[in-house]
């Protein structure tokens, strides 16, 4: 554990902190200290080193958000099934291939993340997961979805973005709450005629499920490769607008080698002139 993260969890466990935030510091296993934090509701390890999680991490039950992104997992504990107050999941940009069917117990998520993962085969039980509002499917190499996602009656915006999809659920026509649709990047002929009702991304539009590189539009190419290179950091580069997003609000932009001040002012400009930031000044 590194001096950093210990401090951090010191402190939490000393002030009964509700949040902690252990992001990019290199963490390769989570702190045995870390489950006596029972209180916490939101715990954030983006961009660490982890490649398996414990068991105990099921007991942190009071958890609503729950931030993995950016790591090196393979495989989920079946206690993260636990977790039943969770609302927001991140898993995206991790090596995962499944995930455990415990998942589908999670009926209060409203959230789910899991964009630039290996999960080329979605399980059934997703489609129980009925309170979902926002979906990031993205970059798994899918070639076929399940009929079950005509079970998520909540849904808002999907992102199905860069897969190899040829077709959708006809199931899905029974989403009626369905405003966005991202398809960029798959290989559809024709869209069902009830997509006609949704807002379906095009190449042209920018938005935070959009891949980074539709910022090349707006971007001078000089801001645009150090960032989507993403040189001599701890995390990795940025997949998504969306990452793009997370990252500049964590302050974290200027450890990316070759972006100084004036490149991420202008990173920060186009986002907020795209509409998926808010000009911070």
């Amino acid at each position: 554990m590194t001096s950093g993260a210990a401090a951090r969890i010191d402190e939490a466990l000393r002030t009964g902190a509700r949040s902690l935030d252990l992001t990019s510091l290199g963490l390769r296993a989570l702190p045995e200290s870390l489950r006596d934090l029972t209180a916490l509701t939101r715990l954030d390890l983006y961009g660490n080193n982890l490649t398996m999680l414990p068991k105990w991490l099921g007991n942190l039950t009071g958890l609503t958000t729950l931030d993995l992104a950016l790591n090196g997992l393979t495989l989920l504990p079946e206690s993260l099934g636990d977790l039943t107050a969770l609302k927001t999941l991140y898993l995206y940009g991790n090596a995962l291939t499944e995930l455990p069917e415990s998942l589908g117990g999670l009926i209060a998520l409203t959230d789910l993340h899991l964009h630039a993962n290996r999960v080329t085969v979605l399980p059934e039980w997703l489609g129980e997961l009925t309170a979902l509002t926002t979906l990031h499917l993205g970059s798994n190499g899918l070639t076929v979805l399940p009929e079950s996602l005509g079970n998520l009656t909540a849904l808002t915006t999907l992102y199905l973005d860069s897969n190899r999809l040829t077709v959708l659920p006809d199931s899905l026509s029974k989403v009626t709450t369905l405003t966005y649709l991202n398809l960029y990047g798959n290989g559809f002929n024709a869209l069902p005629d009830w997509a006609a009702r949704v807002a379906v991304h095009d190449a042209k539009a920018i938005s935070t499920g959009c891949p980074i590189t539709c910022l090349r539009a707006v971007l001078p190419m000089s801001s645009f490769k150090p960032l989507a290179g993403a040189h001599g950091t701890p995390f990795d580069p940025p997949y998504t607008v969306g990452d793009v997003v997370r990252l500049h609000e964590h302050h974290r932009l200027g450890q990316i080698k070759g972006l100084g001040s004036r490149r991420i002012s202008q990173i920060a400009a186009a986002l907020a002139s795209a509409g998926v930031m808010t000009r911070t000044g």
